[in-house]
């Protein structure tokens, strides 16, 4: 399924944010008292501390982060106002010694329609992990 347009100009803007590292840009996107579950931080508690906690983390050790038609699932509430994607993504990390290295997850992103925000929504929690490795 092909996300509806806003969904997709939402989307399409924040994976370009993280592949040109501009916290700046990404920042419309969000709403301050925005939660996060991440791949380095636990749990974040408003926009400053998901970028310090988690963006400022992993944003630099990446490279080419795109969201996957894997498919993109949306579930959205009966009046519009939320909308819950969920989303396979895929990039290159970086190691210590700047060699990449491919790194694949999953992400649930919960959206509230704001008309003045860039493409009509804000996120309001944002979910991301890699991929399960398949061992216990």
């Amino acid at each position: 399924m092909t996300p509806p347009t806003p969904i997709a100009v939402w989307l399409d803007r924040f994976a370009r944010c993280v592949r040109e590292r501009d916290v700046e840009g990404a920042r419309p996107l969000f709403a301050p008292d925005v939660h996060g579950f991440g791949t380095v931080a636990e749990r974040t508690a408003g926009l400053d501390d998901l970028v310090t906690r988690q963006w400022s983390e992993v944003w630099p050790h990446t490279r080419g982060f795109r969201f996957v038609d894997d498919p993109v699932v949306l579930e959205t509430s009966a009046d519009g106002s939320l909308v819950c994607v969920l989303a396979c993504w895929q990039s290159e990390g970086l190691d210590g010694d700047g060699r990449a290295f491919v790194r694949t997850g999953r992400s649930t992103t919960v959206l509230r329609r704001a008309p003045a925000a860039p493409a009509g929504y804000l996120a309001v929690h944002t979910h991301y992990s890699k991929s399960p490795d398949g061992s216990l």
